[in-house]
């Protein structure tokens, strides 16, 4: 039996206890910092098909 690494998705990594009481010490807001990270995959999914554009010429 062999391992097999990768990243917890984010969303796993954010419920961690630990994670979390780091995030309160800075003072981290989880709700801003959800928000926050949903409008930039939004943005980066809207820019996606421009990048494509951008290649092919």
């Amino acid at each position: 039996m062999g391992y097999f690494h990768c990243e917890p998705p984010l969303s796993q990594m954010l419920e961690d206890p630990l994670t979390q009481v780091i995030m309160a010490s800075d003072g981290v807001d989880p709700g801003k910092l959800r928000k926050l990270l949903s409008e930039a995959q939004q943005r980066i999914a809207e820019a996606e098909p421009d990048i494509a554009d951008k290649t092919r010429r």
